[in-house]
């Protein structure tokens, strides 16, 4: 690509030239009076001077920017949509009113099945890119986060409140599993800043 980008410079810088030196000489096409000494023709410049133009814009003007999807921003709004549709409010996962929701969404797949490819992509992110972990990590667990001994964490109906009855989950064992190595990896794995985060009651054992 470079050998073209040069060589089409080189070329519109001659047909400038080109057409500098003509208006200079005032040299023609042999169409006017006095042989080749007439005006030179209009057109001519017109052409020299466009197909000049158009080369130099060819060379200089950068190629467009491709946005890239903003992968953990996706992955995020799924796991926020999927989990709030399939686990609402601030009811258990194990209870007899949310696994016959899910049946009779999807009579031939469990929870396990539908939620816990998207718990795993979210796991690989954080552990493949130290801003990728660090957004999850602030978006599951608040900075600000009330802390209020009233209102804990696995009552809330958040994603932080769904994710932690999940490890509570007793019929759900993928997703129990898939969870917990989610929240461990958002912490830089390490178990004394997870515990800090979520309560050491939550994560034990």
């Amino acid at each position: 690509m470079l050998g073209v980008e040069l060589f089409d410079a080189m070329r519109a810088r001659v047909f400038g030239q080109r057409v500098h030196k003509e208006l200079e000489l005032g040299q023609g096409d042999g169409s006017g009076s006095g042989g080749g000494s007439g005006a030179a023709s209009p057109v001519k410049f017109l052409m020299l001077g466009f197909w000049s133009q158009c080369l130099l814009h060819r060379t200089y003007t950068s190629p467009p920017t491709i946005k890239r999807p903003d992968v953990v921003q996706h992955t995020q709004d799924l796991l926020d949509k999927s989990l709030a549709f399939y686990l609402p409010k601030s009811e258990s996962p194990d209870s007899d009113s949310i696994r016959d929701f899910a049946k009779s969404k999807h009579p031939s797949e469990d929870l396990d099945d539908i939620l816990s490819p998207l718990i795993i992509l979210a796991t690989h992110l954080c552990i493949g890119d130290v801003s990728a972990r660090n957004r999850i990590c602030n978006w599951i667990v608040l900075e600000d986060m009330e802390r209020d001994p009233e209102k804990p964490l696995d009552e809330r109906p958040n994603i932080l409140g769904r994710y932690i009855r999940l490890m509570g989950s007793v019929y759900h064992k993928r997703l129990n599993e898939s969870t917990g190595e989610l929240l461990y990896a958002m912490c830089r794995q390490d178990a004394g800043v997870l515990c800090s985060k979520v309560g050491y009651g939550h994560v034990a054992g």
